[in-house]
């Protein structure tokens, strides 16, 4: 066996924007920060550049880790190479009691939302996408009452 998983890593372009974000609007605590040395990271991401970074881990309360990465030598974005449908393209989902208020209350916040809340799979599960700052998916998923198969 590999092990448990440690976090999920997401790529943002303005890490203390992004930082807030999630603080703000969906209760992480900034658990620390660290500081990707240029050359090192480069080599570890397979990348044939060197790759400084500035690097925060968040925390929920059930301990699932968000990475949240800022590179200084980004040079596009996801969206501008692949839609939500492709192979690869990942996101992060966040469960919440009332998908409806949830809506409400980051739309007021001022979040970007791709979709209005509903149900599009025979789970029952009622779900909405949204963006992060640096324009990342974002699931939010309301489950339906009784055991989810």
């Amino acid at each position: 066996m590999v092990g448990t998983i440690h976090h999920h890593g997401i790529v943002v372009d303005d890490l203390e924007a992004s930082v807030a974000f999630y603080v703000d609007h969906f209760d992480l605590e900034e658990e620390y920060r660290i500081t990707a040395e240029p050359a090192g990271f480069g080599t570890l991401l397979g990348v044939d550049r060197p790759a400084p970074a500035e690097i925060a881990f968040l925390r929920d309360e059930t301990g699932m880790r968000v990475e949240l990465e800022e590179h200084a030598t980004a040079e596009r974005t996801v969206d501008e190479l692949a839609d939500p449908t492709d192979v690869g393209y990942a996101h992060l989902c966040f469960e919440v009691d009332d998908i409806d208020a949830t809506y409400d209350e980051l739309v007021a916040a001022g979040v970007e939302f791709v979709t209005r809340p509903g149900t599009a799979t025979d789970s029952g599960a009622h779900i909405v996408y949204c963006r992060d700052p640096s324009g990342n998916l974002l699931e939010l998923i309301e489950l339906p009452d009784g055991p989810n198969e």
